[in-house]
């Protein structure tokens, strides 16, 4: 553990993932640096309380500690700690901090993490299709057709807590956008179903429609 820090930490919250006894968020500041930001245990639903996705907030009397391997998501060796005893002021959007940061990994990267899941990776790629689909107790999920880099066919399915939050998924969009329609989706679980490559939703995950990335233009241009 290191001293509190009562310097203002201007960031922009981009990304959250939750679990029983940990809120981890992704923060971004103007000099697109990332930093991890932990309300643990007793300060898990102050933190959950006090930041939100897409908001800038100046942060000060947090403290920093070194993460496990299980909690790393970054290559940051330190992450930050908030609670009761911290200020979270939320401050006007900035141009100056980036309103989207991503951690995309290649077709490659994801064969080698199949099924490992202490990494959620981010994926972008274009769009091809959705299907409707059901499971055996009735409650609906999607499954999003998509291409990669190397223009082979991806099945990412999207569950109930992605497909039911406007916030997080936006079918309209998707469908309705001018084609080619890049998708970059967050925190995706790695799998195989029958052996092939799929990738599947968590609780953290986002779909971002043709977000501005330099990958976009990349993709663009190969499609």
């Amino acid at each position: 553990m290191y001293p509190t820090v009562t310097l203002p930490n201007k960031l922009h919250t981009v990304d959250t993932t939750f679990s029983p006894f940990e809120t981890w968020f992704i923060a971004v500041d103007k000099y697109e640096g990332s930093i991890q930001i932990l309300g643990e245990k007793a300060d898990q639903e102050h933190a959950e309380t006090m930041l939100h996705i897409s908001k800038c907030y100046a942060i000060t009397d947090y403290t920093c500690s070194e993460p496990d391997q299980h909690q790393k998501v970054l290559q940051n060796t330190l992450h930050l700690n908030v609670g009761p005893a911290s200020s979270i002021e939320e401050i006007a959007d900035s141009e100056a901090l980036p309103t989207t940061w991503f951690r995309f990994v290649s077709r490659q990267h994801l064969n080698e993490i199949v099924n490992k899941n202490n990494e959620l990776p981010d994926f972008v790629s274009i769009f091809i299709k959705l299907r409707d689909c059901k499971k055996r107790d009735g409650e609906a999920y999607i499954n999003l057709f998509v291409r990669d880099e190397n223009r082979d066919e991806i099945m990412v399915t999207l569950w109930k807590e992605c497909i039911d939050s406007p916030a997080k998924f936006d079918r309209r969009k998707i469908t309705t956008s001018v084609a080619p329609v890049i998708i970059a989706i967050t925190n995706v679980k790695v799998t195989t179903y029958p052996g092939v490559l799929k990738l599947n939703s968590t609780s953290a995950t986002h779909v971002y429609v043709n977000p501005p990335v330099k990958e976009k233009v990349n993709l663009t241009e190969r499609f």
